[in-house]
């Protein structure tokens, strides 16, 4: 029997959304810089809250208007 364990899935989505970010800022900023910075947010007993970010000097999304 498969057991559905909704913690797992929710980590590897949230592993997915840094990995995209990180690819996308690798493949939109040819000459520039990129910046991943990680700063534990809380401390438990058994696990951290972790902050991610990816910083890039890409193009950019175009704005409307």
């Amino acid at each position: 029997m498969t057991t559905y364990n909704p913690l797992a899935t929710t980590h590897y989505y949230r592993l997915q959304v840094l990995l995209n970010l990180l690819f996308n800022a690798v493949k939109f900023t040819p000459q520039g810089s990129i910046v991943v910075t990680a700063a534990v947010q809380q401390e438990f007993a058994n696990h951290l809250r972790i902050n991610f970010s990816v910083e890039d000097t890409g193009i950019g999304i175009m704005q409307e208007g």
